[in-house]
């Protein structure tokens, strides 16, 4: 600003006579007056109340202008901090925000049979590097930034990213600030997984990370059993547009897993894609997952065992083809989503229509467990099946509970949650979400 007035400053100079011969000297001397005067009389802060304005009832923590965007940090008067990437938030330490975080990390790599080599896009707190950075597997972890602030500012999150993003504080992890998209394109390593975090498809650019041209580039970088994992919203997001997404994906990937979380009233999925079946010993994942100090971070979330994990499955290959049909895909040249996704901006209605198709079409693809299966003792296969069908009968009103809560039915969602509750008593979701429900009356703690 002070450098436009600076060259206004010049141009009035030279044209004030009609015209005239103009002074060079005294013009220099104006506009190096405004720039200093600019540069002085205004406060470094001034845009602060404009960005704390982002977060309403939150207060501003800190604020970094970068290149690729202004950061800011906000924290609420429970204390929850949360950051925004030009106003919208992205990542967090409230409850929604952990199991974002933190299973974003566990779902894929608990459905790889040997994970090693994995890309993460998006740093954000840090809490998903640091939840893959538990799977003793892994030999190295690519983490991609495009915007400096965010780990510069990770100090911020140390109870969620315990300073992973330190250097050598993990020498597996590398962090890289770059676009994704010019990473993956670039890149000569191969991986056992691709993990893209929070990235909102409805925002300018972001489009271009859910088209079958990206899935195309990570694919080539995927090993033969590699698993593309993406974040995908079900809130400000069309039911049409959910699906072209997905659809897109399984043009590149076609064996689709589609991951719903029970335990939050956050509105999003986890969509994983791999050229190979999925399959997952169920044996194999229980001891994987009694590992002390990855069983003390899903726990974290409400994840206690393979029955927790398995139940937030919500649709497998079969039920995925079904459920998106045949219909239009997201491409570079014909980028739909880039601009029909803005267009959502009903928070309400997108994700009851989107949770409404997921739950019509819900079903747990017993195919992922491989021949084994639930067992080859066929007794206990069959008291491992009646566990699940307790599960996922209780997380059937936990759904509709969500969809009670979306439309503000207060009594109807405590009525479904106390339903899920008799269907399965070891459920550890429903209890949570009434509890919630109790501290939103009575004025306790609730996690926004």
């Amino acid at each position: 600003a002070a450098l436009n007035l600076a060259a206004a400053c010049l141009l009035v100079t030279r044209y004030a006579a009609g015209g005239k011969r103009w002074q060079p000297m005294a013009a220099w001397a104006g506009a190096a007056v405004v720039v200093v005067i600019a540069v002085l009389a205004v406060p470094a802060t001034i845009f602060h109340p404009i960005y704390a304005s982002a977060e309403k009832g939150k207060r501003l923590v800190h604020v970094e202008e970068t290149v690729s965007g202004t950061l800011s940090i906000h924290e609420t008067p429970n204390g929850f901090k949360v950051i925004d990437i030009n106003g919208l938030n992205v990542a967090g330490t409230k409850f929604g925000f952990h199991c974002t975080q933190k299973l974003q990390a566990h779902f894929p790599l608990l459905m790889h049979p040997n994970p090693r080599n994995v890309m993460q896009i998006g740093f954000g707190t840090g809490g998903t590097c640091y939840s893959v950075s538990l799977h003793p597997e892994v030999e190295r972890i690519d983490c991609v930034e495009i915007n400096a602030g965010v780990p510069a500012a990770a100090h911020f999150f140390e109870d969620v990213n315990h300073g992973i993003y330190k250097p050598g504080a993990d020498p597996r992890v590398n962090l890289t600030i770059e676009d994704a998209r010019n990473f993956v394109q670039t890149t000569t390593r191969k991986y056992d997984l691709v993990l893209s975090d929070s990235i909102h498809p409805r925002f300018t650019g972001n489009g271009l990370l859910y088209t079958r041209d990206y899935y195309e580039l990570c694919a080539e970088i995927l090993n033969e059993r590699g698993i593309h994992s993406t974040w995908l919203p079900t809130a400000f997001l069309g039911a049409d547009e959910f699906k072209i997404i997905i659809r897109t994906m399984q043009s590149v990937f076609p064996h689709i897993l589609i991951w719903y979380m029970n335990n939050t009233v956050e509105g999003y999925t986890i969509v994983m894609g791999s050229r190979e079946p999925f399959e997952v010993g169920f044996r194999h994942l229980v001891e994987r997952m009694n590992r002390p100090a990855l069983h003390d971070d899903l726990a974290q979330v409400h994840i206690g065992n393979a029955y927790d994990l398995l139940d937030c499955v919500a649709m497998g290959e079969e039920k995925v083809t079904e459920y998106l049909g045949e219909g239009l895909l997201n491409t570079e040249d014909r980028p739909i989503i880039e601009f029909r996704a803005p267009r959502s901006m009903n928070r309400v209605v997108t994700e009851y229509l989107n949770l409404q198709g997921i739950m019509e079409h819900r079903a747990f693809p017993l195919s992922i467990l491989g021949n084994e299966g639930l067992g080859h003792d066929r007794e206990m296969a069959q008291k491992r099946l009646a566990v699940f069908k307790r599960f996922f009968d209780a997380t059937t009103y936990i759904l509709a509970a969500h969809q009670a809560h979306l439309l503000s039915q207060v009594d109807r969602e405590i009525e479904l949650l106390n339903k899920a509750v008799e269907t399965n008593p070891n459920d550890k979701d429903a209890p949570f979400l009434l509890q919630r429900l109790e501290n939103m009356e009575t004025g306790g703690r609730v996690d926004w």
